[in-house]
């Protein structure tokens, strides 16, 4: 109703000459408004209603636009004629045709030098059905032109291409002009079409959603080396899949109780799997705006399938479960066929998560692509895990040694701990990691580092110390070599020990990190820990209904990660006791697997 009051007068009130150069001017602010919203930052933030005033503002210069154009030239218009029209009886259309037939026709000479060519046309006949284009027979039909080239599509084009199932339907040829290059890699063969990959379908449905595709991602393990019979599980992975893990697991400070939690937490991710491979993360409660120390992060978390469905796959890896062996072969299947699907050309598996989540996506999906692969030897990962390390690779700042939420940033602690392990995970599986990248994550762990023995560490460097980043820290340290003997090591411990699980709000994501450092411990460090976190956990898991086997979504990052997100936690956090070889007494956890 505005802008239908407001835009007629303009044109008059200012002439079109101002007219036009508000347009060009108003366009000018839009296109920069849209290259503002692509690439910088600034359009990560409520993008919505960024879109929704440019929208309006271009409506306002579109419609002002209209106002500027002429459809029919006005009478007495310098552009044109006069328009006439005049109303004849209907009656009177047969006498002007006669009279039109019989008048005299003009001189035409250039008729007598028109003549007529061997291609030329003649007109159809309106009257006369046309004739078919359809061959007599199958056999008639002979293209003239050779068919083109058949090309790979690139994995994320092929994504987003729905096509048809291949245990159903025929898959048909899509035939596309061939550029004048070669393809560079293999086609990938999805786990689902392995050898010897019949398995039963799980006992409980999964909720209904699209039927699984399969693309050119996923074709590329077609061709590639098979599984070596005779190769050895890394040490570091072994005991998920000893004969001997539930001894295992009581003699680090299992128990019937936490295998059971385990069991039932698989169960629950088992039956609530879609029927594409992933976990959906905005289905159980992902992406809701918490504010956490105040900043609002857009309510990320919303698109973090590949993030959230990584973790959920490390939660059956962890507990021995692979695509090979284990009871929820299909589950653990599915799962990697669609994380394979989601990769980028360039080895990202952030999917379609938004700045905040994209990197901690990539790292959990990585992670778990790295450790199925080093616990089957499966050499037809091995690429999908090769691309993903080149990514992590490419996105570290090479002057502090960090990770963050963009390629190339200065780095956090909390990103960092994915990465990391994401590079050790895939030299477990065989992949070779350079070695400078892992003493530039030194670096930055020392950037950060504070305390009397430097075992404290903070977010980013000269910010206040927290209990989750000296954790986290403390684990990437571990694995990167730090002596139990560092003082160092009791200096993070004792700090961790000041915030027991139950103590205060449930924080999964510091529980997750501070289990797998107090478990490196061991001794008083892990013993207290441990019990406080059992003792939690398996009380607070749910037990009856359709969410049993669960845990509720937690008051920190698991507002932002939902219900599977902090069901995989759970159950990362209770398989600790087999999910690792223990660094500092490896020679008695080798006797146990003998």
């Amino acid at each position: 109703m505005f802008a239908a009051l407001l835009l007629p007068p303009l044109p008059i009130l200012f002439g079109m000459q101002w007219v036009g150069m508000f347009l060009w001017v108003g366009f000018g602010i839009l296109t920069g408004a849209f290259i503002a919203l692509l690439v910088t930052r600034w359009g990560q933030y409520r993008p919505m209603r960024k879109c929704i005033a440019l929208s309006v503002w271009t409506h306002f210069l579109l419609a002002l636009y209209a106002l500027t154009i002429d459809i029919m030239p006005k009478p007495g218009h310098p552009r044109g004629n006069d328009v006439r029209v005049a109303i004849v009886d209907p009656a009177q259309l047969d006498d002007l045709r006669d009279d039109e037939a019989s008048s005299e026709q003009p001189d035409r000479p250039w008729e007598k030098f028109s003549e007529p060519t061997p291609d030329a046309m003649p007109l159809p006949d309106l009257a006369r059905p046309a004739e078919s284009i359809e061959p007599e027979s199958p056999l008639a039909a002979k293209p003239e032109l050779p068919l083109p080239q058949l090309i790979p599509v690139a994995p994320r084009i092929a994504a987003e291409i729905k096509l048809p199932n291949p245990a159903t339907e025929t898959m048909p040829q899509v035939r596309v002009p061939a550029p004048n290059i070669e393809p560079t890699a293999a086609p990938i063969a999805p786990i689902a079409e392995l050898p010897g990959a019949s398995v039963p379908a799980p006992s409980t449905p999964p909720r209904m959603t699209p039927e699984p595709t399969t693309t050119a991602a996923t074709q590329e393990l077609l061709n590639l080396t098979k599984v070596d019979p005779q190769r050895q599980m890394p040490a570091m992975y072994q005991l998920r899949q000893s004969p001997d893990r539930s001894r295992v697991a009581q003699m680090r400070g299992g128990s019937a109780e936490t295998e059971a939690a385990v069991a039932s937490a698989l169960k629950w991710l088992a039956r609530n799997q879609s029927r594409d491979g992933r976990w959906d993360a905005s289905q159980f409660g992902s992406g809701r705006e918490a504010r956490i120390f105040g900043q609002d992060r857009n309510s990320t978390g919303t698109e973090a399938d590949t993030g959230i469905t990584g973790l959920a796959l490390l939660a059956f890896l962890g507990a021995g479960h692979t695509h090979q062996s284990g009871d929820y072969p299909q589950q653990v299947r599915s799962a990697i066929d669609f994380l394979l699907r989601e990769q980028g050309v360039d080895g990202n598996l952030g999917g379609a998560a938004d700045a905040y989540a994209f990197m901690y996506c990539h790292g959990m999906a990585s992670l778990a692509l790295s450790e199925a692969l080093g616990m089957t030897g499966d050499e037809r990962l091995k690429p999908a895990v090769t691309r993903a390390v080149n990514y992590t690779l490419s996105c570290q700042n090479r002057t502090t040694g960090g990770w963050r939420y963009r390629p190339t940033e200065t780095g956090d602690t909390s990103q960092l701990g994915w990465q990391l392990m994401v590079l050790k995970s895939a030299e477990l599986a065989g992949v070779r990691v350079p070695a400078e990248p892992k003493n530039r994550a030194k670096q930055f762990l020392e950037s950060v580092a504070s305390g009397k023995s430097n075992g404290l560490a903070s977010y980013r460097p000269n910010e206040p110390v927290t209990r989750t980043m000296t954790a986290e820290a403390l684990w990437c340290r571990q694995f990167l070599g730090l002596p139990r003997t560092d003082p160092a090591c009791d200096e993070a411990g004792d700090f961790v020990l000041e915030e027991l699980p139950g103590s205060n709000q449930t924080n999964l994501y510091y529980w997750y990190y501070a289990t797998l450092s107090m478990y490196q411990l061991q001794g008083r460090h892990w013993t207290r820990w441990n019990d406080a976190l059992t003792k939690t956990l398996t009380a607070s898991q749910a037990q009856v209904g359709t969410q049993a086997g669960s845990w509720e979504p937690d008051p920190i990052w698991g507002n932002y990660g939902g219900r599977v997100y902090s069901t995989a936690l759970g159950a990362l956090c209770l398989e600790v006791y087999y999910r690792f070889l223990p660094l500092y007494v490896a020679e008695e956890e080798g006797n146990l697997l003998r």
